[in-house]
Order: structure tokens, then sequence, then C-alpha cells
């Protein structure tokens, strides 16, 4: 994996074959001049594997997506950790750390909008019981231009060990066999930079996949031997040709790429349901609640970005036990993963606002990239709950005309940061929202660090020992009558009254 620069544009899949365009992908500009490949679709969804979200990660029973960030730097990172698997949690970490420490070295904070970026995920390539595929991909923006690198990492679940791409190959001979036949067909593609062609190194060749029919994917960043313009380089060793090079964890790899196979689990690690709120039942209702008059009483709206994460359900708890409710601003994937959270949250009658589906800048994306990122999330709530979003909040607050037009609901901000964040204590967290919660405040804090997990109890004990109400976004800006586009920090106050004179 090399961080590199150029926009993101369609996958170009080279074969013995010739060239083909995978489909699903952006368009590429009017002024980009590619050459002209054959479009064929993908046989499988196992095909598209590199161009998509990947496989469920509902087909790992365990498998969490530990997530981190920088607001200040416009840094989303995250990776897999799977309990009892130390080898692919710590692996996995460490390869996320060798991309984001440099780029928190090198990039000082910065005003909301602005650039850069680091956008770094993982996503299931391939399942068996004895080996998983996983792929780490990192958008880095810098100011002037975009790209995204790709690392495909192997996990031994018997052995308890991690693979990189040459513990694929039986040995070094098949390995530099290997190196010899991708630089043969990278050459066909006319994109191709001959610099480099003869002496592909690991580092390049650090992203293999396997496709429905065992052909061998390898994976380019962009940038790396080819022009930006021509976005990802995908070269196909054809399968015949591949499999006598593969050693025994090769083979297992290309085993579990060509048919991945839920791990078997005897029983779910998500909570119970609430009654009546069984998957595929359209749509949640909330329970009866008797909602406060924010202009009369002290209102605040406690928010819970990034989720749900692993302890949500405890925030949940929490809420239920103080009588409180709150707005999540959910990120599709972890939507998708966790459905059953998000049905509890509807059915005990918090509000569900969309964070985008990747947690990008939405201000350095085109209108038809914001409109996916708000979309898919959109999709991923409804197929939960039976509807849709009612509010929309903006990765790192980041917005512009552009962004608010295409936000179909109120677009929510805030007035009060915990900076949970930043300094992921239980105190700091308790004490920033104690201390600077003021009637019709819109408080920002983060579901997925257990540090704000812990200081949610002591955060309703002592707002409410204050005499606040807890409430939903939408219920406090009920009397502002909120529109879609339209950006809101806080709510009302309620009205001073005035004081009466004395008679004499």
């Amino acid at each position: 994996m090399r961080l590199s620069s150029g926009r993101l544009f369609p996958v170009l899949l080279v074969s013995a074959l010739g060239l083909t365009l995978l489909a699903g992908c952006a368009q590429v500009p009017a002024t980009a001049q590619l050459p002209d490949p054959a479009v064929t679709a993908p046989a499988s969804i196992a095909d598209q594997v590199l161009t998509t979200e990947g496989l469920p990660v509902s087909l790992v029973p365990g498998l969490e997506t530990v997530i981190r960030s920088k607001e200040d730097q416009h840094l989303f990172f995250s990776w897999f950790s799977l309990p009892g698997e130390s080898a692919l949690g710590a692996t996995q970490e460490a390869l996320v750390g060798k991309i984001v420490d440099p780029f928190i070295a090198a990039e000082a904070p910065v005003p909301a909008g602005a650039a850069p970026e680091l956008n770094v995920r993982p996503a299931l390539t391939a399942v068996s019981e004895r080996m998983l595929g996983t792929r780490i991909s990192s958008y880095v923006f810098t100011g002037s231009s975009g790209g995204t690198s790709y690392h495909t990492q192997w996990f031994d679940l018997e052995q308890g060990t991690a693979l990189e791409s040459r513990g694929l190959f039986t040995g070094p001979a098949e390995w530099a066999t290997f190196k010899s036949l991708v630089s043969e067909l990278l050459a066909q593609n006319p994109w191709a930079l001959a610099d480099g062609l003869d002496t592909l190194d690991d580092v390049l060749l650090d992203s293999l996949n396997f496709d429905s029919a065992g052909n061998m994917l390898v994976e380019f960043d962009e940038s790396s031997v080819a022009p930006a313009p021509a976005g990802t380089i995908v070269i196909k060793v054809p399968s015949g040709t591949v499999l006598p090079m593969l050693s025994e964890d090769g083979l297992a790899a290309r085993s579990a790429g060509m048919n991945p196979v839920g791990i078997p689990s005897p029983t779910s690690h998500l909570p119970e349901l609430p009654p009546g709120s069984a998957p595929g039942t359209p749509p949640v209702e909330a329970r009866s609640v008797q909602k406060a008059n924010c202009t009369k009483v002290k209102c605040v709206a406690l928010t819970f970005d990034d989720g749900p994460g692993p302890k949500t359900t405890k925030v949940l708890d929490a809420l239920k036990a103080a009588d409180a409710r709150a707005t999540f601003f959910v990120v599709g994937p972890n939507a998708v993963a966790r459905p059953r959270v998000l049905k509890r949250m509807a059915a005990e009658g918090h509000e569900i606002g969309n964070h985008t589906w990747n947690h990008r800048l939405l201000t350095s994306l085109d209108e038809k990239a914001i409109q996916n990122e708000l979309d898919s999330t959109d999709t991923a709530i409804s197929k939960a709950v039976g509807r849709g979003p009612t509010v929309t909040r903006p990765p790192y607050g980041a917005k512009n005309p552009t962004t608010n037009r295409l936000t179909r609901t109120p677009v929510v901000l805030w007035n009060v940061d915990t900076l949970d964040w930043k300094h992921r204590s239980t105190s700091k967290t308790v004490a920033s929202a104690l201390n600077d919660t003021r009637p019709g405040s819109i408080v920002l804090m983060h579901d997925i660090h257990p540090s704000t997990v812990a200081a949610v109890p002591a955060i309703l004990a002592g707002l409410k020992k204050k005499g606040y109400h807890f409430v939903t976004v939408s219920e406090l800006l009920e009397s502002n009558h909120p529109k879609a586009g339209v950006a809101y920090s806080n709510g009302p106050a309620p009205k001073q009254k005035k004081p009466t004179k004395n008679k004499g």
C-alpha cells in the first residue's frame, strides 16, 4: 500500500483475455480520455468485492469494527477486531497505525469544510471457518488531489496467524514467477507506466483477492502503476495459472474467496429485540411518551455519532433507566451490521439520523457522491426500522449550499462539543456536558467510545438534577418548524418570566 494522489475513477480490470471495466463505479468525467474497454457485468457479488463494501460482517459472529476519529483533522479510521483472535485485531490496528500516524504528524488541525482528509476502513473479502480475507482501503486528500490505496491481509483462524501476499504462495520461486506474470499482464494495459513493470515490489502487490471463479485479482493503489485518471488498476490472473503456485494457506484463501461461507455461531452476539420488532417488521412503533414543550421548560438534546457501536446498548440502557430520549446519527455500515440495535432505538422513542455511509468530508465530493453517501444510509436505516431518518448530520459538521440542497431533512450541528473523540476521558466528557449545556443545547458525543458510554449515566443524573428534560433533536426544534436543508445548532430556550413589580 502506498498513499497516492489522484481522483477516484472506475476500476480497470486487466486479464489475459483483454481489458474489462468493472460495473458499479463512478462515471469518468467527459474531459478524461480513457481507453475504450469492453464492458461486462460481474458474474456474482463475489466478483464485486473490490468495488463495494465487501461481504456482510454478519458472516463472522462477534466481528467488530473499531472506529476512531480526529474531528479537527478530518480523520476517520477503523479496523476489524474479533474476540479470541488477537492476531486479527493487533495486525489490523498496526497496519492502520502506519497509515494514520504520518497523516496526524504532517497535518495541522483544519476548519470544517477544508482539506485535508483521511478515511480508512476495512472490508471482508473472503470468509470460511479457517480463513478470513480483510481489505483496508485508505482515501487521502491533501488539498489539491486525492486517491485511494489498498492492502489485503489474510488470517488463518485455526493457527491464529496473519498472512501477507507472499504467504499465499508455495515459496520464493513461485512468488517470483507470479510477479513476472503480473508484470506481463499489466503491460497490456495502455494506461500502465513503463517504469517499474519489470520490478514490481511487494508493496505494490499487497492487495490480492479471489473472485468466484478462483481467479486471483491483483489490486494496485491509485497512481502507483498508472496516471491518476486511470483509477484503480486490477489485474486478473487466471485460476488455472495461479493455482499451481499457491501454498496450503493460499488454497484455503482461494476457497474462502470463491465461496464465502458464514462461520456458525450457537448464539447471536446482538441483544434481544423488544416484542414486535423482529427483522422485517415495518415500521417499528415508538413507545408513547409525553413530549416536553421546550419553549416553556429547559430541554437538551443529547446526540451520539458514528454508531451504533459494540456498547451502544449500554447507552440505551442508561437512557431507558432515566426515562430519557436521545438522537443517534448512524453511519451506514454500522446500521447494516446492527439493525436490531436500530430497532431498539426506534422502539424506545429515540431518533435516528443519517451520518452518511463512509463518513467522508461531503464538501470535497461531487453531487453524485454526496447523494450516494446520503441515500445508501437512508436505505440502511429504512431497512432496519421501516422508515427513513428524520435528521442528518454531515461528518465533521462540514456543509455548504450543495450539501444542504441535497439533504432531504433538517441539517443538525451542535453547540456543545464534549471533545470525547479527542480526550476519551469519562470525567472530562461528564464535566463538559454538565458545565457547557444551556437550555436548548444540542450536545455532541460518540457512542463508539467506551469512555463516552461510561459517562452517560452521570451526564443524565447531573442534567436531570439541574432540571433538564431530555428530548430528541426534532422535539427540541419543533417550535422552530425545521426545514430540510437548513442547519440548526441549537433549539429554543424557555422564555424568561418578567419580574412583577410590587405595588406600594
